[in-house]
């Protein structure tokens, strides 16, 4: 699924912002992005899609540019493969939703203006969707980001 490829990407550009920390365009970017996901349209052209994960892969080579050439990815900063994201019981399902809702929320007000930066917690928000977490972890990510 496309919005699985992007949140994908989005995993591994918060992974490089762990590791090398952010340019001034990485939280407009990483915000876009979330909005994509948060969002996603059946109807977005496949252009489009490749368009938002071009520049998640663009800010993440600014960011860390020997990635883009790395003969021995670290995984740290590789786009997480989405496969069996779904694969998992409707109550997990719902976690999920649930926390891609909460960024996207936040995502919202810092593109409107509410907000200056989106903070530690938003970028680990993201990058915890990228593993298998029981429901306290998925309670503590929400409690974490329902602060924002």
């Amino acid at each position: 699924m496309e919005r699985d490829d992007i949140l994908g990407a989005l995993i591994g550009l918060v992974g490089a912002t762990g590791n090398s920390g952010k340019t001034a365009d990485t939280d407009r970017i990483v915000a876009e992005a979330v909005l994509a996901v948060a969002k996603f349209d059946d109807k977005k052209s496949k252009d489009e899609i490749n368009e938002v994960i071009r520049k998640i892969h663009d800010e993440k080579y600014r960011i860390s540019p020997g990635c883009s050439s790395c003969s021995v990815p670290c995984g740290n900063t590789s786009d997480r493969d989405m496969t069996g994201f779904w694969d998992c019981s409707d109550e997990e399902k719902g976690w999920k939703l649930d926390i891609i809702e909460m960024l996207g929320n936040i995502a919202e007000k810092y593109i409107d203006g509410s907000m200056t930066q989106l903070s530690e917690s938003f970028y680990r928000g993201i990058f915890y969707l990228g593993y298998d977490m029981n429901e306290e972890m998925y309670k503590d990510v929400k409690a974490e980001l329902s602060e924002e």
